[in-house]
């Protein structure tokens, strides 16, 4: 029996093989990574008949390995043999006999439109190594985690000194660090869901504008981005909800705030008010966040923290935490009102609003155990208002 599916595979492949050598053309859809950002999971290729001999550097070729087809790029020859290495891939890969090259990419269809496969140099072959270029590094500390950004480039580096400016911390010990390898902006986009899997220790994040790898045993991961914060602001929250799904906390669509040493949440989607209740908030009261709320378990409760993550307001919040008071499901409304709702559907609604990208069994149940435990632990009420201060003399 567990030989089926790769039998099943290799016959699929056969077939393709057979296409290619009568028609001299061929279209494959990929669901690998290894080729990010030029190939990406959907993406549809084109590809026609090639030999070794007609192949040079730069061209993204199909090969047979191991009963599988691969596309990666050519990076150069070896003797007799040619070398191949995924544009995502930090080494290279065995060495090919030319008969095993079968066809080349000339064209990429992605949602709709096609993109002329590009022969060029591999960037990860031409970056040079660590050795040869300094790395710099900056500690990002949200929630009490620290998370470390080292980059080559002093411009990246004070993009996101400025960007993080209150949640960096020169004196902490990093959890865990990433590795930013910058690339060119071109054929990026940031309108595709992000892609959360693990393999093994390894946990790949995705989107159109980033790719990250991150193995938390190690310590240590990549990511492939432009030089613009908003890839790094989403994979430091998915590493996040990661880090928090195994001890009890999350990220929630969510305001915050402190008032008199106690952390109050207000939970809601878009719209329901999150914003509104912080810009209503009096002076006495300090706004953690409009937008994303950190809530971490401890051996006294929860705890809430600031963040970096903003909304409407714009800004940063400061980069503080409290213990958790109680938590509000938003609904606007005529009157101001404050009602007991089911514990049940406080879990449902606060389960709807926390972040969580990872088709990961064992954490979506580790998720769902949280925020039962906090319903369980906390006050959690319906608060109905309207734009007015005195709500604030409800809430504490």
């Amino acid at each position: 029996m567990s030989g089926a599916p790769a039998s099943k595979h290799a016959a699929r492949c056969e077939l393709a093989l057979e296409v290619l050598r009568r028609f001299g053309a061929l279209r494959l859809c990929v669901s690998g990574t290894s080729m990010y950002p030029a190939i990406r999971p959907g993406d549809t290729l084109w590809l026609h008949l090639c030999d070794a001999d007609s192949a040079s550097a730069g061209d993204l070729l199909l090969f047979r390995r191991h009963g599988r087809l691969v596309v990666h790029r050519m990076v150069g020859r070896a003797e007799a043999f040619v070398v191949t290495q995924g544009d995502a891939l930090a080494e290279p890969d065995a060495p090919i006999d030319p008969v095993d090259v079968v066809g080349r990419v000339n064209r990429i269809l992605r949602r709709g439109r096609i993109i002329r496969a590009r022969r060029r140099a591999l960037a990860t072959a031409a970056r040079p190594s660590c050795a040869a270029e300094a790395l710099i590094s900056s500690t990002i500390a949200i929630g009490g985690i620290g998370i470390g950004i080292r980059t080559t480039s002093p411009d990246f580096r004070s993009l996101v000194e400025r960007r993080y400016a209150g949640f960096i911390d020169p004196e902490a010990e990093a959890d865990c660090e990433f590795e930013v390898l910058l690339t060119p902006s071109e054929a990026q986009t940031g309108d595709e869901d992000a892609s959360v899997s693990r393999s093994g220790s390894v946990w790949r994040i995705a989107r159109g504008d980033f790719l990250a790898e991150w193995d938390p045993g190690a310590r240590r991961g990549t990511i492939r981005q432009s030089a613009n914060p908003f890839s790094l602001d989403s994979v430091l929250r998915i590493v996040h909800t990661l880090v928090l799904a195994g001890e009890g906390g999350f990220l929630v669509h969510a305001a915050s705030a402190v008032r008199d040493g106690r952390a109050y949440v207000f939970a809601g989607a878009s719209g329901a008010g999150k914003t509104t209740i912080a810009r209503c908030a009096p002076p006495d009261v300090e706004v953690l966040t409009d937008e994303i709320s950190y809530v971490r378990r401890s051996p006294d409760g929860y705890v809430a923290y600031g963040t970096p993550f903003a909304g409407e307001l714009a800004r940063s919040g400061p980069n503080v935490h409290a213990p958790l008071a109680a938590v509000y499901l938003l609904a606007k409304g005529p009157r101001i009102a404050i009602d007991d709702v089911g514990a049940g559907q406080c879990a449902r609604e606060l389960l709807s609003n926390i972040l969580f990208f990872a088709q990961d069994r064992e954490l979506v149940q580790s998720v769902f155990v949280a925020a039962v435990a906090l319903v369980e632990s906390v006050p959690v009420r319906r608060l109905t208002f309207r734009p007015d201060a005195r709500v604030w003399d409800l809430i504490a």
